[in-house]
Order: C-alpha cells, then structure tokens, then sequence
C-alpha cells in the first residue's frame, strides 16, 4: 500500500503545475523600429497626451528572481472584474473587458499591465482613453494625465482573440488557456494567467475577482470562489462568479465544458460542490467523497479553512492537479486521496499564504507534501507513513539538487522542492512535537493570511512559537545541496 502511494505521489509531484498542451507558440506582434528600445513594441493606439503634474513609469516587473518582468511595479491591484464571450468549441474569446481597480503607489506617468498575444481594442483610464503599446508581454499604458500618488484609479481594457498558452522551461509544457476539444481550462502556474487577461502577474500582488464568462446554452462554467449569478438570454448562458478573499492572479481560473454540478453537505459553513464529466456525476470517486473528513483533519493542523468554499472540476484531458483557489482542477487519472489532500492543503498554503517569490515556492508544495504525510498517518497509520517517508527520502539521496529555497528556474517545480520541503517539515515536527508543530502551523497560516511569506519570516515565526533558535536543525535542509540524514 505504501508503494503505491508513493508512486501516485510520484506522478502527481511531476505534473501538478503545468499542462501537458505541448510547447507553447510564442506570440507574434506586428513591430516598428523605436529608438532606444530593445524590446518589439506594437503601434500605439489611442490618442491620449501626459498632463497635469510629472509622474514617473511604473516598473516594468516586480524584481522576481526568477521571472524578472514578471508583475509590475507603481500600484497596487485591489479588484479585477474579468467579463469574457467564449465560444468553447474553438477556444475564441469573442468579446473581453477587464476591468482593474488599483491604487497608485507613485505618481505615474504610465504603467505596465503584463498581457500577450490578444488583439487589444481600446484602454480606458479612469473612463478617458489612454494611449497603450505592447513591449513584449507588458501592455504599456500611458494615461491622459498623471495618476496622483495614494490614489484609486480605473483601467479598462477590451480586447478578444485566442490565447496562447505560455511555455514552461521547468517543465517542458504550457501554462494558462488549454483549449482540448472537449472545451476551455485554465491552468496559469506560474506565468500563464496574462496569457487571458491583462493584470499584474505575480503572486506578491493579490487581489478580490469578479468572474463573468458568458457561452453557449448547454455549456458550464465553473470558476473561483461564489457563483453569484447563472442567466440565460436566448443562445447563451452568463455565468458570474465571485472571489472575494485575495487570490494570486496564477490562482484564477475557468472551465467550460459538459458538467454536472454535484452538491454535498456544508463542512462547518464551507459550501462544497464539485463539477465532474456526466458519466462521473453519478458516482463521484471515492477520494472526492472524503474531502469533508480532509477538511476537518487538516484544521486541526492549520487552523481554520481559509474560504467560503471547496471542490474540484475534474478536466479529463490535464495530467495532474491544480490548486486553483478553492475550486481545484484535477485529471480523471490523477484522482487519488494523496492527490486530493495535497491540493487542498494548498489552499491554506500557496493560496491563502503565498510565497513572496517564485524562488520559495517550496512554501507551498512543502506544505502540501507535508500534509500528504500527516493525511497517510491518519488513515493508514505511523508505519505506513514512515515507510512513504523513507522512500522519498531515498528518491532524492546521492542526487546534487540544489538548495529549495533557490531550486533555480529549471528545477522550479522538481521533485526535491515538493519532497525535500514535505520531510524540512516531517524533520521539524520530529524535533518539536505534535502540540507544538500544530502550534506553528496555525500561526503561520493566521500570521500571514491573505498575503505572501519568506523562508526567513517562516523559520523566525517557528522558532518564536517552539522557544528556541530553529536555524540549527531547520538550515542544512533549507540551503545545504548536501541532503540532511532523517531524524
């Protein structure tokens, strides 16, 4: 049984992040020579002129480590209203707005939105045109006049096409919008969610969603957070949904297709429904039908879950698991209880805790593998666990992986990050007690709930809870390349 386990376990880790959609096609744009740029920029549109008082541009990325023009910098996103027609059989998004409510950290003079290979068709900034160019995947908006510093301000884009997922070097695939002959999904880890809507792409950024996507009778959506509105108005169906806790825009998601709803019983106030192929609905699987025993067994652990709601859509086409906020996408073949309990421990950490960047990511898939652990000794018993242990462990002894806190880019989403992050945790527990390690995890996910963490914050956090220095026990196995032996 613990074979087994470790080799669902084994699969999952290698392909929960991405989607197997084949290389991504980088987007094409039609280019103009510009003096001083090194970057293709596509023709400016609009007519808009800088008035009133000097501002500044806002940074053209966020500084991530590992994905440096990723995000953008100058503003604060507070709230995204995403409004799509989708015709699922093509994958075509007919008609878009975006609708995007920040807050000026400076004066600007313009700011970039990161956004590629949609066809723009006007920006508003505060209901007045502004003048925007595409430099490589940042839509470089430029308003009518300077954004006073400590202000709210409004930026409309519309725009429509077929997105084009966004390649993943970590792991060979594409990240954002699939299109799988059976309909439409969203998988964005890490970089994909620009690929459908313009924004702030990066998870130091979170922001409250509005999610309306109107298609043809027939089709479902399932989406983020609360379904607050389903209409259908002669050959079509609107349906609008709301997530109105933070979320990471990698976190968004949508999926059109053939679906059943499935209800279940609250879990403490939490609504629970999942969204399965027809042939499913009757009898969901077996893992799905314990999410409610999950939930309960890991609040004792993490503290309280962190959302109005819980479940998964089941894509027949994706190859692993995705946490996407509260409503997980997950594989027909990558149903399993390992699976099930990883993705939703996600939504404590990596959801509703995010790492600061790219780089910790092991934040959250420790965690998960973590909770994968604790889930194995609750049902199958400390043995079984120990023996799932053990084998990981060996999995990545002899092997030069790099630190976890800094896997590189190409290790991003490797084994020794979901592995090595689940048995710092297993290591730490083992020197702590259970009391305590309880203890530490309910106060990291209230300490820094709705935001971003680091390493640093998460081990000075620990050892304030434990009383004593932690870097000792918990350093060789967050920065040494060496493997530390298990306790």
């Amino acid at each position: 049984m613990a074979s087994r386990r470790v080799l669902i376990g084994a699969l999952a880790l290698m392909v929960l992040p991405g989607c197997l959609d084949g290389p991504g096609v980088p987007p094409v744009f039609t280019t103009t020579t510009v003096t001083g740029s090194t970057a293709p920029i596509t023709t400016t549109t609009g007519s808009a002129t800088t008035e009133g008082a000097k501002g500044e541009a806002g940074a053209a990325g966020i500084g991530d480590p590992y994905f440096p023009t990723l995000g953008n910098g100058g503003y604060d996103v507070e709230h995204y209203d995403i409004a799509l027609t989708v015709d699922p059989a093509t994958g075509t998004i007919t008609d878009a707005q975006t609708t995007i409510t920040a807050d000026a950290g400076i004066a600007l003079s313009s700011f970039d939105l990161d956004f590629t290979g949609l066809d723009v068709l006007s920006v508003l900034v505060d209901d007045v045109t502004a003048g925007w160019r595409f430099e490589g995947e940042d839509l470089v908006v430029t308003p009518a006049s300077t954004l006073p510093a400590g202000e709210t301000f409004v930026v409309t884009v519309d725009y429509r096409g077929r997105p084009v997922p966004v390649p993943i070097p970590s792991v060979g695939v594409s990240a954002g919008w699939i299109v799988d002959g059976a309909g439409v999904y969203v998988a964005a880890e890490p970089n994909g969610a620009h690929s459908w809507f313009p924004g702030n792409d990066h998870p130091s950024d979170k922001a409250t969603f509005t999610i309306t996507v109107t298609v043809p009778v027939g089709w479902e959506v399932a989406s983020n957070g609360t379904l607050v509105a389903e209409t259908s108005s002669g050959s079509t169906t609107t349906f609008s949904w709301a997530m109105d806790r933070p979320m990471a825009t990698y976190l968004a998601t949508i999926a059109v297709g053939d679906y059943r709803r499935v209800e279940f019983p609250t879990t403490d106030g939490i609504v629970r429904r999942d969204y399965l192929p027809p042939d499913m609905a009757a009898d969901p699987p077996a893992a799905f039908d314990r999410t409610e025993e999950m939930i309960d067994f890991l609040t004792e652990w993490f503290g309280p879950y962190p959302f109005a709601e819980y479940g998964h859509v089941v894509v027949p086409s994706f190859p692993g698991a995705l946490e996407t906020q509260t409503m997980t996408i997950i594989g027909r073949d990558a149903i399993g209880e390992e699976v099930v309990v990883h993705e939703l421990a996600h939504q404590w950490f990596g959801n509703d805790v995010s790492p600061a960047t790219w780089s910790e990511v092991w934040l959250n898939e420790g965690f998960a593998t973590f909770a994968e652990f604790i889930w194995i000794e609750h049902d199958l018993g400390p043995e079984a666990m120990q023996a799932y242990v053990d084998q990981l462990h060996a999995g990545l002894e002899g092997i030069p992986f790099r630190p976890i806190t800094d896997p590189t880019e190409a290790e991003l989403f490797g084994s020794a990050v979901y592995w090595r992050g689940g048995l710092t945790l297993h290591a730490l527990r083992l020197e702590v007690g259970d009391e305590t390690m309880r203890q530490i995890l309910r106060a990291y996910a209230a300490r820094f709930a709705g935001g971003n963490a680091t390493t640093a914050e998460f081990v000075a956090l620990a050892s304030g809870v434990a009383g004593q220095d932690l870097s000792p026990l918990l350093d060789p196995w967050l920065y040494d390349v060496a493997l530390p032996p298990l306790p």
